[in-house]
């Protein structure tokens, strides 16, 4: 990787609410050479102060190198089995998916059950499944989809793992 590329398109963008499981305390960094990207990200207004305590606690927890590298391994480790049961459910329920390599997240392309291609049918889509099924889904209009009919599914907060197979069931439900 030359040094140009480097500093021009590498950044790194890090926040406890993905890697702590802390979302709501919206504390993070973003680590990049190119101050255009720096000069956007600070315009965007994104980025805000953190509390003194906030720094404090979260300071005190990542000098807990112990504590912080076996929650990050336990951590990893649910969110593969939890990955592995959803990817398992989906298959049997003839979901296409992306196959996750990492993160909190599966793609779902739930385009054969839209009444037709567009974001309103995907929208109309979205409710069915949240307030028939219970599903909660991200629509991928929300994520900049290319076309309407895929979804986000997090497979990362559930409290049980076999819910994931029931969310799978209850998608499959859903007729056009």
């Amino acid at each position: 990787m030359t040094e140009s590329f480097r500093r021009n398109f590498l950044h790194c963008v890090f926040g406890f609410s993905k890697d702590f499981g802390a979302s709501g305390l919206r504390i993070g960094c973003v680590h990049t050479s190119n101050p255009e990207i720096l000069t956007a990200w600070n315009a965007l207004g994104y980025s805000c102060a953190v509390s003194t305590h906030t720094q404090y606690v979260l300071t005190n927890l990542l000098k807990r190198e112990d504590f912080v590298s076996s929650f990050l391994e336990e951590n990893k480790k649910t969110l593969r089995e939890a990955a592995n049961v959803l990817k398992q459910a989906l298959k049997e329920a003839g979901i296409p998916f992306v196959v996750p390599r990492a993160g909190l997240f599966v793609w779902i392309d739930l385009r054969h059950l839209l009444a037709s291609s567009t974001w309103q049918a995907e929208r109309d889509l979205w409710a069915k499944l949240s307030i028939d099924q219970r599903v909660v889904l991200t629509p991928g209009e929300f994520c900049h989809a290319q076309e309407p009919g895929f979804f986000r599914l997090c497979f990362a907060w559930m409290p049980d793992i076999r819910c994931l197979s029931e969310a799978a069931k209850r998608i499959s439900a859903v007729k056009e």
